[in-house]
């Protein structure tokens, strides 16, 4: 517990000691023993320093030790009212770290109501960073499904089709997610032509619905059978431009 003591004491003879290598060990066992004062009064200097990667590590402790130790919700209700860049990039770093890795501990349904805000927010930085999270272990969560409803209506989609596709292709068995990556691929299909060549390997589409095809035909799965049909009908009715260099593939997919 010295060590703690000793850590914080460092930190605040030089805020750029937060920086330091490990101190997220320091941070994640401070805030619930007797330094927790110590270390409270030490993120908010974090919050106030000159030092633009230590007021974003202060920013991400924030939400961080809300979620985990119930602390700093004032701070956070400011960094999402403010729509301050630094603050907002710091809270949507730990929430990727969180839905992308095995960490537990905190409520997911508190980290859903941030999580839906910083998806539909207008800046574009943020809303491109809101897509690092999507793996195997985001697909696994048990409460995975939520987070995906939100995500397919949501802002940060439009910055993260490719990323969100082939982490989908990637994944051994996705039906449970079938009628949400339809509803994904029809708003995907709304965007501006040039938004979506610019974002999208355009045969991502044709094989993430090849793929939900083929799990639905080996579970003899007619509603996702019929799903996966009647999006191909949609594609082939949606005159985007890229259709007609997918038109060829019908030959030996889908309707073969």
């Amino acid at each position: 517990m010295k060590s703690l003591c000793n850590k914080a004491e460092l930190c605040l003879k030089d805020i750029r000691n937060t920086l330091s290598h490990g101190y997220h060990y320091y941070f994640n066992n401070a805030f619930t023993g007797q330094y927790r004062e110590q270390f409270i009064s030490l993120v908010k200097t974090m919050l106030e320093s000159k030092y633009e990667d230590v007021k974003k590590e202060g920013h991400k402790q924030v939400i961080a030790r809300w979620l985990f130790n119930d602390l700093f919700e004032t701070e956070l209700q400011l960094g999402l009212e403010s729509k301050n860049v630094e603050s907002l990039l710091g809270y949507a770093s730990v929430i990727n770290q969180l839905l992308g890795d095995d960490t537990k501990g905190f409520d997911h349904s508190k980290l859903k109501a941030i999580f839906e805000i910083l998806v539909n927010l207008e800046n574009e930085d943020i809303l491109k960073k809101m897509g690092r999270f999507f793996g195997q272990k985001f697909w696994s969560k048990k409460y995975s499904r939520e987070f995906f409803e939100i995500y397919v209506h949501s802002k940060a989609l439009n910055h993260n089709v490719y990323t969100v596709l082939h982490s989908i292709e990637e994944s051994p068995t996705m039906a449970q997610f079938s009628d949400l990556i339809m509803i994904m691929i029809q708003n995907i299909l709304k965007l501006k032509t040039q938004e979506l060549m610019n974002n999208l390997d355009t045969d991502a589409i044709t094989r993430v619905i090849q793929q939900l095809y083929d799990q639905a035909e080996n579970d003899e799965n007619e509603e996702i059978l019929s799903y996966c049909l009647d999006m191909w009908d949609e594609l082939l009715a949606s005159n985007h431009s890229f259709i007609r260099n997918m038109t060829d593939k019908i030959e030996t997919g889908l309707l073969t």
